[in-house]
C-alpha cells in the first residue's frame, strides 16, 4: 500500500504526466466525436457495424500505401487511371510498414490495429521526448509549453491515424535529445531510423552536427583548427550513416525498377517538382476554400516560427526551416498544398518557438490554446468525412 502511495504523490506531483493523462482524454474525446460524425453521415448500415470498423476512422489517404506494403512488399505496379495514375508504393519509406507489419503478425494479421497502435505508442513517446528535449535546451516549464502546443496542434489528431507522422516525430524528438546529451551512438541508430522513415529525416543530420561541435570545442573557440579537428572526429564522419541508408533503400528499391533513382522520380506521379515556394502560397489563396485554408495556416505557422529566430538554436531554426521549405518547393498544385498542415505536423522546432514565444497562464496562451482545440476538431471531422480539406 506504501508503494501505491508513494506512485500516486509522484503522480500528482509529476506535470508531464498529468498532461500525457489529458493528451490520451482529449484524444479518446475527439475519437467519439469522429465516430459519432461517420455513424450520423450513414457510413456504416448500424451500430455493430460501426464498432466493427471503427478503427478505419484513422485509415485514410496514404494509410493504403502502407497497407499495400504491407501485404504485398515493393512492387512496380502502378495506378493506371485517374488523377493518381502512375503513382506507386516505392514512393514510401519502409520503417513504419516493416514495423506494423511485425506487430500484426502477432496480432494474427490485424495489420489496422497494428499501425494504429504503433502511432499512438508514438505519439506518446513524441510527448515525452519533447519535454525532454526542450527541457534540456530551456527549462521544465518551456518543456510543458512546448508539449501544450503539440497535443492542441490542430492537425494533431493525425498522430493517431496510421500514418508516419508519429513515428517520424518520436524519432526525431529522441535523436535531438540524445544528441544533446553525448549519447552519440544511440542517437546516431535513431537518426538512421528516422531517415527511413521519411525522406525529410536526413536533415537531423545539421542540429547532430552543430550540437556535437558545441559540445566539444573546448572554450567556445571556434576557429579553424579546432572546428576542422572535430569535423574529422569518429563520430562526425559517422553522421554520413544517416544519408546512406537513405541510399540502401534507394538501392533496394532499384533491384525492383532498374532505376537508383526511381524513388525520387516517383515523387513526379504525385505532381511534386521543383516550384517557387512563394507562388505556390499565393496559388493556394487563389484556389477556393481548401487552397486559402491551407495557405493561410502555413503563412501563420511560419510567422509563428520566424518571430522565434532569436529564441532557439540556430541550428534548430534551420532544420525547421528546411521542413518548412521543401514540401513548398515541391507543391506546385492546390491539390497538394493540402497536405502542407500534416507536414507542418511534425515541425518540432515550431512548438519550440510556441514555449519560448507564449508565457504560460497569460490570456494570449489560453485564446490561443482553446482555438487550436476547436480547429482540430473541425478538421478531424472533415477528415473524417473524406473531405480533401486535408489529406
Amino acid at each position: 500500500m506504501k508503494f501505491f502511495l508513494e506512485q500516486l504523490n509522484k503522480f500528482q506531483n509529476n506535470d508531464l504526466a498529468k498532461l500525457l493523462v489529458i493528451a490520451i482524454l482529449l484524444r479518446l474525446v475527439l475519437f467519439l466525436v469522429m465516430l459519432s460524425t461517420r455513424i450520423q453521415a450513414d457510413y456504416y448500415q448500424n451500430s455493430g457495424e460501426a464498432l466493427n470498423s471503427m478503427l478505419n476512422i484513422w485509415v485514410m489517404w496514404d494509410s493504403g500505401w502502407y497497407l499495400d506494403i504491407i501485404n504485398s512488399g515493393y512492387h512496380l505496379s502502378t495506378i493506371t487511371i485517374g488523377p493518381e495514375a502512375g503513382q506507386a508504393n516505392y514512393a514510401f519509406f519502409p520503417l513504419y510498414p516493416l514495423l506494423t507489419k511485425f506487430l500484426g503478425m502477432i496480432f494474427l494479421g490485424n495489420y489496422v490495429l497494428a499501425g494504429v497502435i504503433i502511432s499512438n505508442i508514438s505519439w506518446i513517446a513524441g510527448i515525452v521526448y519533447l519535454y525532454k528535449l526542450t527541457k534540456e535546451l530551456f527549462n521544465s516549464t518551456a518543456g510543458l509549453q512546448a508539449v501544450k502546443f503539440m497535443i492542441v496542434f490542430p492537425t494533431a489528431f493525425l498522430f493517431s491515424a496510421m500514418f508516419t507522422e508519429s513515428l517520424f516525430f518520436a524519432l526525431l524528438c529522441a535523436t535531438l535529445y540524445y544528441s544533446l546529451k553525448t549519447n552519440w551512438k544511440l542517437s546516431l541508430i535513431l537518426a538512421i531510423l528516422l531517415a527511413l522513415t521519411r525522406n525529410m529525416g536526413i536533415w537531423v543530420v545539421i542540429p547532430m552536427f552543430f550540437f556535437y561541435l558545441e559540445k566539444n570545442i573546448k572554450d567556445e573557440k571556434y576557429d579553424l583548427r579546432n572546428i576542422v579537428k572535430a569535423i574529422w572526429s569518429p563520430n562526425i564522419l559517422t553522421l554520413f550513416c544517416i544519408p546512406l541508408s537513405v541510399f540502401c533503400f534507394m538501392y533496394y528499391i532499384s533491384t525492383i525498377t532498374g532505376d537508383i533513382f526511381s524513388v525520387i522520380e516517383i515523387q513526379g506521379a504525385w505532381g511534386r517538382e521543383l516550384s517557387n515556394p512563394m507562388m505556390n502560397i499565393l496559388r493556394g489563396l487563389q484556389g477556393g476554400f481548401e487552397g486559402m485554408f491551407v495557405s493561410i495556416f502555413t503563412i501563420i505557422c511560419l510567422v509563428f516560427f520566424v518571430l522565434g529566430y532569436s529564441r532557439i538554436p540556430k541550428s534548430l531554426f534551420i532544420l525547421g526551416l528546411l521542413m518548412f521549405i521543401f514540401p513548398l518547393l515541391n507543391s506546385p498544385q492546390v491539390f497538394h498544398l493540402l497536405s502542407l498542415p500534416r507536414y507542418i505536423l511534425v515541425i518540432l522546432p515550431l512548438y519550440i518557438v510556441f514555449a519560448t514565444l507564449i508565457k504560460k497562464d497569460t490570456q494570449l496562451e489560453k485564446i490561443i490554446l482553446a482555438s487550436c482545440l476547436i480547429l482540430q476538431t473541425f478538421l478531424a471531422i472533415q477528415w473524417t468525412t473524406y473531405n480533401v480539406l486535408l489529406v
